[in-house]
């Protein structure tokens, strides 16, 4: 049966009888649940003070809680678990006590600000249901206790809470104050003290009646790049020595974790960002997503600092560091040259700027990875969160700015997300914290379409505690329903949160680089020039040049057709444009020919090694005949080292900056002090004139021919200034000073080894000189021509002279 409406031309069906009390039952039922909801959310009727504590005592008797695990996602059938570690920081022991959890079943946060004051403890949520109690013993001066608590699926306290999403949850752990003996009983009515953690659970929507909503997209970014990088001082010092070694063996990054590489196999949807430095340097390389710049190398500090020249001379040039050499880089390690993974720059020690993406854009980087800007991304942004796209114009071109968001990156970092928080100092609490603050993001916006970026930072990959951890994460987030993993392709493909004039707006002015840090990376690259120029010198003034053909370039190899070679007397560590940039940051895997090729070996049968005559002397002969003999291309290798070493000193790790700075000043050490003067005894003089023989050692693989300088600490006793001396390669010589003395006395000379073009390299050594003459030469060659004069005129006046008539 049909009616009209008196308020509308068209046809409706009246309700039956039976629908209508549907209808009224149903929202009789959504009053109840919203009257059982509201006091919660009306929870701000204020608990009873957290702590009260004796001001007497209040030294004497504190302590500290650990959340050890938890149960994060809370399911129908997981019940709650929680194990914790008490910890007495007091001067005196703590009696008998009590640990218990609680929980508020019906509590819905309502804003992203109301989460954090509960982890700081400054709201007053009150948290009326209990999930269990335990007895704790008494804890001595300095003690530790582990407690757990656990509670059934079945317990009222879990099975009441009707909606999913995050709860508080508040850990209390309360004793009485001078107990006496450790008797809780016998200060029952004294001031107790209570120690509060605030943390959270979050319950599933499973076996809950409440409606589906879309997953939020979240993508899980881990930058695979090594802590490690070191040199090997063993393996640098046979280089040196015997000519033999691997370059990629002796700039190494140490060895990566075992559980690293589990965690990548065992989840597919981490997004790997691998450095192709350390992926040519696994026997192995990892399963990749994208490829960062070479080495971590630092942009932002490097835009921050803008003195390319200074980086240039140091041993790193753009080159070195640009999108184009990480793809060869990679291509090279996977042994595919047709791979072409995504590049990204990774940021450094400091924030993105418009000059450092100007910077990252010319160098081929056209998408970059960074930290939270300005709160963009953080919990007090005043909207929801989004996608952190950003599209940003720059003179150099288009970048893609992708953000990560704030609070979740930094609890995937193992960082609180205040210094105020008491329940994320552990692993456990913060994965509790993040999966909390997750729900909450996709319940404030559950039908927007977003992908979260969350990064992890390299530490993730370097420890085997990190790396527990963010498995941990992982697997929380793979099963968490309100989350769907996604990709850095994805992400990418996103419609950008903000573009043009407007992104540009939220960039900040300054990289946030401390002044002390910006001091330090100018040392640094002081100190790298200085190695780079010692390298260079010993190329070009120290080596002997009957060892060398003409010097190749940096990066290429020594027996590279002439086009490609320079003039004798070239750097081997100067960049052409025919440069391999590929080469620098990884010694050992050349793209070029290398020295041990059957190129090289034609060619170096018409080159001789000056030391080889000493090879059966030194019983190394073996050696020598595998060694090339050409001492350029050894200092070719001597020279990518340096370089590597520097790209890394120049990384955004501040421990990788110091050890790697630290390992080129070695290299160049090395190099430098593998001739030296063999310390001599002191030399005693009898006459105006003498010789005084120094000796030289050279412990190189190759000859050198360099200048030895001699200067006294007097102007009576002096020497020659300067003997030229060429050193076969693992041997000694000899060469000698004139001493002239004009008095007795004595006198110090001061030793030291030159370049060619007279500029010393080599520590100094001292020779005593002493003097005991009495009579110079002249002196007595005028006494003898007067004795023989004087004695032939005494014979002519013997038989000339008249003689007395007595005789």
């Amino acid at each position: 049966m049909r009616h009209w409406h008196p308020c509308n031309s068209r046809l409706k069906r009246v309700p039956k009888p039976i629908e209508i009390s549907a209808v009224v039952t149903s929202v009789i039922v959504a009053l109840c649940a919203f009257a059982l909801v509201l006091p919660a959310h009306m929870a701000l009727a204020l608990d009873a003070p957290e702590a009260t504590q004796s001001s007497n005592d209040s030294d004497a008797q504190t302590a500290k809680v650990t959340i050890d695990s938890s149960t994060a996602v809370v399911t129908s059938t997981s019940g709650y678990h929680l194990s914790a570690t008490l910890e007495n920081t007091g001067n005196d022991s703590i009696p008998e006590g009590t640990l218990s959890v609680a929980v508020n079943d019906y509590y819905t946060f309502g804003s992203r600000a109301d989460m954090q004051q509960w982890a700081q403890g400054s709201s007053r949520i009150q948290v009326p249901n209990q999930l269990g109690q335990v007895a704790v013993p008494q804890i001595d001066k300095g003690g530790k206790i582990t407690v757990a608590i656990d509670a059934n699926p079945d317990q009222p306290s879990l099975k009441n809470i009707i909606s999913w999403g995050a709860k508080p949850v508040r850990i209390t752990y309360a004793f009485p104050v001078n107990a006496s003996n450790g008797n809780a009983n016998a200060a029952s009515s004294r001031t107790s003290t209570t120690i509060t953690v605030h943390t959270f659970l979050t319950r599933s929507s499973d076996g809950l009646n409440n409606a589906s909503t879309p997953p939020m997209n979240i993508t899980m970014v881990i930058p695979l790049a090594s802590e490690g990088w070191q040199i090997d001082d063993n393996k640098l010092g046979q280089l040196m020595t015997t000519g033999e070694g691997d370059g990629s063996k002796i700039v190494n990054a140490g060895k990566l974790p075992q559980a690293a590489d589990q965690l990548i196999s065992k989840h597919d949807g981490l997004q790997v960002i691998t450095d192709p430095t350390l992926a040519q340097n696994l026997a192995i390389p990892p399963k990749s997503s994208a490829i960062m710049q070479p080495g971590a190398f630092d942009i932002t500090a490097y835009s921050a600092v803008n003195n390319e020249s200074a980086y240039e001379k140091a041993g790193v040039s753009a080159k070195t560091w640009n999108a184009e050499t990480s793809m060869q880089q990679f291509r090279s390690a996977v042994g595919d040259t047709k791979a072409a993974p995504t590049t990204y720059a990774w940021p450094g020690r400091g924030q993105w700027t418009m000059s450092s993406l100007e910077t990252a854009r010319r160098q081929g980087y056209t998408t970059v990875i960074a930290p939270d800007i300005a709160g963009m991304g953080s919990n007090n942004a005043s909207s929801t969160v989004r996608t952190g796209k950003y599209t940003i114009h720059t003179d150099a071109g288009e970048v893609t700015m992708l953000m990560a968001q704030g609070e979740l990156s930094r609890l995937a970092q193992g960082k609180p997300t205040d210094k105020l928080v008491d329940g994320e100092s552990s692993a456990a609490g913060r994965l509790a914290r993040f999966m909390a603050q997750s729900a909450f993001y996709q319940m404030e916006s559950p039908y927007a379409t977003r992908n979260l970026l969350i990064c992890f930072d390299t530490d993730a990959v370097n420890s085997d505690g990190s790396v527990k951890d963010a498995d941990a994460l992982m697997t929380a987030v793979e099963q968490a329903p309100w989350l769907k993993l996604s990709n850095l392709d994805e992400l990418n493909q996103s419609k950008a949160y903000l573009s043009g004039e407007k992104a540009a707006n939220i960039m900040p002015d300054s990289a946030n680089i401390h002044d002390s840090t910006i001091a330090q990376i100018r040392q640094s690259l002081a100190t790298l020039a200085s190695n780079k120029n010692d390298i260079d010198r010993f190329s070009t003034s120290i080596l002997d040049e009957s060892s060398t053909k003409a010097p190749a370039k940096s990066g290429t190899s020594a027996t590279q057709p002439d086009q490609n070679k320079s003039s004798m007397g070239s750097s081997p560590n100067s960049d052409t444009k025919s440069e391999s940039s590929a080469d620098s940051s990884n010694p050992g895997k050349p793209n070029n020919a290398s020295p041990s090729s059957p190129q090289n070996d034609a060619d170096n049968n018409h080159k001789t090694d000056t030391g080889d005559a000493q090879a059966l002397a030194r019983q190394d002969a073996n050696i020598t005949a595998k060694r090339s003999k050409n001492g350029h291309d050894w200092l070719l290798t001597i020279a990518d080292l340096q370089r590597s070493a520097a790209l890394h000193a120049l990384s955004s790790s501040n421990a990788v900056s110091k050890r790697m700075s630290a390992g080129s000043q070695d290299i160049a050490s090395q190099l430098m002090n593998g001739v030296s003067i063999t310390p001599s005894e002191s030399i005693t003089v009898l006459s105006e004139t003498a010789k005084m023989p120094v000796t030289v050692k050279n412990d190189h693989p190759y000859p050198v021919n360099i200048k030895v300088s001699s200067l006294t600490d007097s102007m009576e006793i002096v020497t020659t200034r300067f003997e030229t001396l060429s050193v076969p390669a693992r041997s000694e010589a000899q060469t000698t000073f004139d001493v002239r003395v004009a008095t007795s006395g004595t006198a110090t000379a001061h030793l030291t080894l030159t370049d060619r073009k007279g500029d010393a390299f080599s520590k100094q050594e001292s020779t005593r000189i002493a003097s005991t003459l009495r009579i110079s030469d002249m002196s007595g060659l005028i006494f003898i021509v007067a004795a023989i004069i004087l004695g032939m005129l005494g014979i002519w006046r013997q038989f000339n002279r008249k003689k007395d008539p007595d005789e």
